[in-house]
């Protein structure tokens, strides 16, 4: 992609609309105010919210001017994939050098240009401070690498704007870089993301759910093939075969959608040992209630186990300070409640905003070098020959 489509890109931050609506507003709200309560309010309530108006324009227009006249053009990139895409480009450097500049000039920048710049440059956050994140009596804390990847059930639990399908993209990364293989089922993706990843839910001409439901099927196969293998068969070991991760998005909608036994089978397997079969899940979701677990006749029975078993974190979001057009009005927040497997305290801990894809959610092309999809895999989740 050439620089001037990523130029054109921009024009999504600097042709916002929130100019134009705060003038209507100015005049809809003057004309109002002044004819139910008084002239004497509505105007000046008027021209107050024409001068947010007017001076919003004047930010943005010096944002096209930047990107323009200056070539900046990190800043106002408002798709993670796209400012990526760009730092690949002309390096990660200059596309950090070019948000620096935009800040210098006290420029909006977009939530993403944001969060980049944070992320990148180190900037302090509580997660910095070890020591208070050093929550587990064996010394180690919730976000290390190892102990994340230890567990064998983890969700990451959240509204909007809490981080969930962030932390869940770092969790990704992280077993693929083990060597992992990882299998996404989300009935709603975008072809934005996760691309290069096999991807239950995304497809032309079949159902997503009923996509999802097949995936489901093909894991809880799997699990039952590998389990009776190491039953009858003393030399299968699942270390030797690769990792299979299910990670599973927006599982709050599942519920209605999802063949309840199906969903039954899935978790009755999810609670088993997993570690010995080298298998784990991985949830994002909205909230930890049987819905936010895929619905009351599938996670029923189970909710208990779940609560007990998994490694959970619930995020939260908080609203954005420095909110600008084009920006979340969201972001997430600081802390977030933990509780570790099999104990039943959560714990409020930082979070650490770096536990994130190094791409974003967008390209994993970097880590996989197997096809996406699962057809070429046997029941056991070992390659076929060719």
């Amino acid at each position: 992609m050439s620089r001037r489509k990523f130029e054109a890109k921009t024009e999504r931050f600097t042709n916002s609309e929130v100019p134009k609506l705060l003038f209507g507003g100015a005049i809809l709200g003057g004309v109002a105010v002044s004819s139910v309560a008084s002239p004497l309010v509505g105007i000046p309530l008027g021209l107050l919210m024409a001068y947010r108006g007017f001076t919003a324009d004047c930010k943005l227009a010096e944002c096209e001017e930047a990107v323009l006249e200056k070539g900046l053009v990190a800043p106002f990139l408002t798709s993670r994939t796209d400012l990526f895409d760009y730092a690949a480009e002309v390096g990660e450097e200059q596309a950090l050098r070019e948000i620096q500049t935009a800040c210098d000039r006290n420029l909006p920048i977009s939530a993403v240009a944001f969060n980049f710049h944070r992320v990148k440059t180190n900037r302090p956050h509580p997660t910095d401070r070890t020591s208070e994140i050093a929550t587990n009596t064996d010394g180690t804390h919730p976000w290390d690498d190892a102990e994340m990847l230890a567990q064998q059930l983890v969700v990451f639990a959240g509204g909007m704007g809490s981080g969930k399908s962030t932390r869940l993209g770092g969790y990704v990364e992280r077993r693929l870089k083990q060597g992992g293989m990882v299998l996404l089922l989300n009935p709603f993706s975008s072809a934005r993301e996760w691309r290069s990843l096999p991807v239950a839910g995304r497809t032309m001409g079949l159902d997503p759910f009923e996509d999802v439901e097949n995936a489901l099927l093909w894991f809880s196969r799997l699990i039952d093939a590998r389990a009776k293998l190491l039953r009858e068969d003393a030399t299968f070991d699942p270390l030797q075969h690769p990792h299979v991760c299910l990670a599973c998005e927006e599982m709050t909608n599942w519920g209605s959608r999802i063949d309840a036994e199906l969903l039954r089978g899935f978790w009755e397997r999810s609670l088993q040992t997993l570690r010995q079969l080298n298998a784990s899940v991985v949830i994002a979701t909205h909230a930890t209630t049987l819905d936010g677990l895929g619905g009351k006749k599938a996670a029923g029975g189970y909710a208990d186990a779940i609560k007990r078993q998994a490694c959970i974190f619930k995020l939260h979001s908080r609203t954005n300070p420095d909110q600008s057009p084009g920006q979340s009005p969201k972001i997430p927040a600081e802390t977030c409640e933990f509780k570790p497997a099999n104990e039943e305290k959560y714990r409020s801990i930082p979070v650490d905003m770096s536990f994130a894809a190094s791409r974003g959610n967008g390209d994993f092309s970097h880590l996989t070098g197997y096809p996406p999809d699962i057809s070429w895999l046997d029941a056991v989740g070992i390659p076929k020959q060719a």
